[in-house]
């Protein structure tokens, strides 16, 4: 292979962020052996969106699974690449968790619609609004003296239970890097 040759396995390059549009060009126009063209474009659209790396698991676990379930290829996806990429960039922004995100995405292929619209529709907003995780914070903390006391003699791995039981009490809603903080700031007082 010479150097401006492009490598064979697009899907490793984008895992990696390295894949750039003239490699999705070769592989559109089958000069790089891949999986089917609509495939490329999906992975294509959905990197000009956010990570890379991301993408290509959505694109080859989540959507795909999905689509093999359902006896359809890709190209009869009923979850466009663009509405795909703007679930990863509301997870990227924060606006939705992982957790959310997984919950999101069924309900997109089922229905067609755009993440904001099943996020909107089903209420499944990520709460990071720091006086409603306050109080399921405190909520939490009265309920579960004997982890706060494990926490307050150093068992500082407690930590998870508690994020656990505020990510439970919001139904997973929660964002966990603002409860962890909130919890820590709480604990250490």
């Amino acid at each position: 292979m010479t150097d401006d040759a492009p490598e064979t396995d697009l899907l490793a390059q984008i895992e990696r962020g390295e894949a750039t549009p003239q490699i999705l060009d070769f592989a559109a126009r089958g000069m790089v052996p891949l999986p089917p063209e609509e495939l490329v474009r999906a992975i294509g659209s959905i990197m000009a969106s956010g990570d890379a790396r991301l993408a290509a698991h959505w694109v080859m676990g989540d959507l795909m699974g999905a689509l093999k379930a359902a006896g359809k290829e890709i190209a009869e996806s009923p979850v466009t690449a663009e509405n795909l990429g703007d679930l990863l960039a509301l997870t990227a922004k924060g606006e939705i968790s992982g957790k959310l995100a997984k919950e999101i995405f069924p309900k997109m292929f089922a229905s067609g619609e755009p993440a904001g619209a099943v996020m909107e529709r089903e209420g499944l907003k990520q709460i990071s609004d720091s006086g409603a995780l306050e109080k399921i914070v405190d909520d939490v903390l009265l309920s579960s003296p004997k982890q706060v006391e494990q926490y307050k003699s150093g068992k500082t791995t407690v930590i998870g239970y508690l994020v656990g039981q505020a990510m439970k009490a919001t139904r997973g809603q929660a964002n966990p890097q603002a409860l962890n903080q909130l919890l820590k700031q709480k604990l250490d007082a």
